[in-house]
Order: structure tokens, then sequence, then C-alpha cells
């Protein structure tokens, strides 16, 4: 089964496709394919905001795990409860 990706980058590279089929001029297919990758590159996200974003979920996994470790602890006494 493909992924939502999968189908998204489909459908774009098909548009993609029916933009280059729809004329006849080599020059301006050229222009067209040379801004597209430009354009694809100016939709990467920067590092710094790569890195700002696995310093917020990293934030937030800590703090889920500050909710669990005690949960964690209470049970861990209560096997050792039954079992003993």
């Amino acid at each position: 089964m493909n992924s939502p990706k999968d189908s998204k980058a489909h459908a774009s590279a098909w548009a993609f496709r029916e933009t280059f089929r729809n004329t006849d001029d080599s020059a301006e297919i050229h222009a067209r394919w040379r801004n597209g990758t430009e354009h694809a590159n100016s939709l990467k996200p920067s590092p710094q905001g790569i890195v700002e974003k696995l310093t917020g979920d990293t934030a937030k996994l800590q703090q889920m795990l500050a909710k669990l470790y005690p949960e964690l602890a209470r049970l861990q006494r209560m096997t050792t409860n039954i079992h003993a």
C-alpha cells in the first residue's frame, strides 16, 4: 500500500510532467525544470529549523518520561509485593 507521502509525490510529479507535455518549446521546458529544482530546494527546512524542532521534541519526550518513571516505579513495587 502506498503511503500518503508517496501519493503526494506521485501527484506532484504527474502535475510537473503535464506542465512539460503542454509546451513544445525546449528552452521553456528547460527553464521550468531548472526553476522547479530551485523551488524544491527552497522548500527544504534549514539545519537550524531541524535543530529547533528536535530540541522541542526532546523536551517533550523528557516531560513524558518524567511522568512515566514514577508510574513505572509504582508498578515495579506492586509486582515485587505480588511475587514476595
